[in-house]
């Protein structure tokens, strides 16, 4: 029997093993793609992650070289007034719910002015309108949230107080005896007992005020040659009190205190032209911090007592002329100071948060930042109020000290980043499911 040749199968068959040869091909081709892709997924993926990482990381850890970054933490300056010149000698305070109070001058109405934002925003009203009154103010508040405000009487030359304690607010004099409450300064002990220093200006002395015996005594401190000027009282945990201020006969910073029972002063800083505008606060183990200016080189100087002895030191340089300080110590007790630069004529912010000091521009925007104030809340938020003198405003802007937490509009490309990434890893793992 001879076999013939069917040529319909044979075409058949050989179509058949060519579309098998074409399906492993394909299928080959496809899985290599894939893995192409899938490596060029997951290597995006991790570099995705990676830069976000590093971007965080590099706006989070606090380092030297991303000192700079830390000018925007503040919040936007807030104007608290603007009716007429408004914001010269100034005192800011915080209450138990970490709402701002500040006094302050009116110098066109001449009048003691009081403001608040704990409604939510700034609210101000006049205190004391009797005569020319309201300059050298400074403010305290009690454990019951009650203001308490001292303050200079300049059409009768008299230390002057105001509180709202009863629910409104009443003022008092408290030394009419020559010219007497330049340079108040206030503080509250823990029984909320009122203490003031103050200057005579009549006789050239450190004077002191207290109600300690629910009526007001008065105490001269310190009477040897022209002294007394400029003081800053801070009363310890021990209801110990501790005031410094400026000897004008020597040109030094002096410091006076009863922690030993009885007043005692010392010559803290006597080199050079020293003692300016001093500012006193004291720390969590009753240790004494001191900011002020030193006159010979307009630089700004900080004494402690903290290692056990007196120390100076010298924050920042070249501020071309004399200028209020204002400091402030936190909860770890690193310490804040509030001041001017009137070479750059803009308000500046130092701290020692790191280890070690620091400087910020905080706000540059025309003649700022004198007359400043600085507080620290329980979150070691600080707060300060000073001058805007371009515009004759009460400026205020709260700087945060914590972690760099970014917003998520800056977090946005990173993340739409890693969802794209990770849509598409999941696309083609279901694609070499289907195969």
């Amino acid at each position: 029997m001879i076999k013939g040749y069917d040529d319909n199968v044979n075409r058949r068959q050989f179509f058949y093993l060519d579309h098998r040869r074409h399906s492993r091909r394909s299928r080959l081709i496809h899985h290599t793609r894939i893995r192409i892709i899938s490596a060029f997924s997951i290597i995006s993926l991790l570099l995705s992650l990676a830069i976000s990482l590093s971007w965080v990381l590099s706006n989070t850890l606090d380092t030297p070289d991303s000192i700079p970054s830390r000018t925007a933490y503040y919040t936007n300056i807030e104007v608290v007034d603007s009716l007429g010149n408004v914001g010269l000698d100034k005192s800011l305070t915080l209450d138990s719910d970490d709402y701002v109070h500040m006094s302050y001058y009116d110098l066109t109405n001449q009048d003691l002015k009081y403001a608040n934002n704990t409604a939510g925003y700034w609210r101000n009203w006049t205190i004391d309108s009797l005569g020319n009154v309201g300059r050298d103010n400074s403010i305290a508040i009690d454990a019951n949230d009650k203001v308490h405000i001292s303050y200079c009487d300049y059409s009768n030359y008299d230390l002057k107080y105001a509180n709202n304690t009863v629910g409104y607010w009443q003022t008092f004099t408290i030394d009419s005896v020559d010219f007497v409450g330049q340079h108040s300064s206030i503080s509250l002990d823990s029984q909320g007992h009122v203490h003031i220093a103050y200057w005579n200006q009549t006789s050239g002395d450190l004077k002191y005020a207290n109600n300690t015996a629910g009526t007001w005594q008065i105490l001269t401190i310190d009477s040897f040659g022209d002294t007394g000027r400029q003081p800053s009282i801070v009363i310890d945990h021990n209801d110990r009190i501790h005031i410094s201020y400026f000897e004008n006969n020597f040109n030094n910073l002096k410091y006076a205190t009863n922690a030993s029972g009885t007043w005692q002063t010392y010559r803290l800083d006597s080199l050079y032209d020293v003692g300016y505008y001093s500012s006193i606060a004291v720390d969590s183990n009753n240790k004494v911090h001191i900011s002020y200016f030193n006159g010979s080189d307009a630089s700004l100087k900080y004494a402690t007592d903290e290692s056990g002895s007196w120390k100076n030191y010298t924050i920042d340089t070249n501020l071309a002329s004399l200028a209020r300080s204002s400091i402030a110590v936190d909860g770890s007790d690193h310490v804040h100071i509030s001041y001017v630069d009137h070479a750059s004529t803009a308000l500046m912010y130092a701290n020692n948060s790191e280890g070690y000091w620091q400087t910020f521009e905080i706000d540059n925007n025309g003649n700022v930042g004198d007359f400043s104030s600085i507080a620290v809340d329980l979150l070691g938020n600080v707060h300060i109020g000073y001058w805007d003198q371009t515009n004759n405003n009460l400026n205020y802007v709260q700087i945060s000290n914590s972690p760099f937490i970014p917003e998520f509009s800056e977090l946005l490309i990173p993340i739409i980043g890693v969802i794209a990434v990770f849509s598409l890893f999941n696309r083609i793992q279901k694609q070499k499911e289907d195969h």
